[in-house]
This record gives structure tokens, sequence and C-alpha cells, in this order.
């Protein structure tokens, strides 16, 4: 096996307990079995990640959790939050609030600042009440498709 920066180390210890986290948050705020029967088996995806330092798989296992967490009810993922921003400075909507530097820049800059605009449009784009900020995002997405010649 590779060794690994002391960087990318600790981004892997991070993601993992990132993802634990959540995890834990499930298990402990939810009663229905269908769902428990599937989180058993997230620690082990978690494990197999982290002992391969799969980093992009435990970026997109953390992705997922918070995505899988923003379906929760409004005060769950209040209480979840407090958790996240205390044990990591960040909150599930991390992603989000860059999506909106971004956009509110106005400017993107390379393919990874895409693809999360992209993915925050995704979020959004049946939201009636967010159109104006539809338009704005589809407005630096449709900016960087020209300038790239990529669509």
């Amino acid at each position: 096996m590779k060794q690994l920066t002391e960087n990318k180390k600790k981004e892997l210890d991070r993601l993992k307990e990132w993802s634990t986290t959540i995890l834990d948050f499930f298990v402990k705020s939810s009663n229905e079995q269908e769902f428990l029967s599937l989180l058993e088996q997230i620690p082990k995806i978690i494990s197999v990640a982290y002992i391969r330092q799969d980093l992009r798989g435990l970026k997109f296992i953390a992705n997922d959790m918070a995505d899988l967490a923003k379906g929760l009810k409004k005060d769950q993922i209040d209480e979840l939050n407090v958790m996240l921003v205390e044990k990591f400075g960040e909150d599930i909507f991390k992603t989000q609030k860059k999506a909106r530097k971004i956009v509110a820049r106005g400017e993107i800059r390379n393919k990874s600042e895409y693809k999360l605009v992209f993915d925050y449009l995704e979020e959004i784009y049946d939201v009636n009440e967010k159109q104006s900020e539809i338009d704005q995002v589809n407005s630096v997405l449709e900016a960087w498709q020209t300038k790239t010649g990529k669509v």
C-alpha cells in the first residue's frame, strides 16, 4: 500500500469520522427498521474505503451521508449540525455555502467548482421560491460552458 502524505491521512481520518458521526446520528434518531437495516451496512463500507485509503470513495460517502441528512426534520438537522460544527467546524450545508459564494463571485474557475455549482442547482431546481437564485446559478453555469466550450 502506498504511503499517504500527512494531509491526505488527516483528510481520510476526517471524512471517516464525519460519515460515522452522521451515521451514528441516524441510528440514534431513527426507529424505522427498514432504514436501520440499510444503515447497518454503511460502517463496513466506510471501513473498507478507509483501509484502502480511498480518499475519493470516502469523499463520496461523506457527501452522500450529508445529502441523506438533508432529508431529516428541521430540529434533527439543527441538532446534527450543532454536533458537526463542534466536531468539524462545518455543517451539512457546507457545499451549498461554497456554491453560493461561487455564484456570488459570478465566475466558475475550474471543473470542481463547476460540479459544486451544478450539484447545487440540482438541489434547488424545483423550489419555486428560489427562481431568481436558480436563474443566477444557470447564468454562471452557462458562462462556464461558453468559456470552456463544454455543455
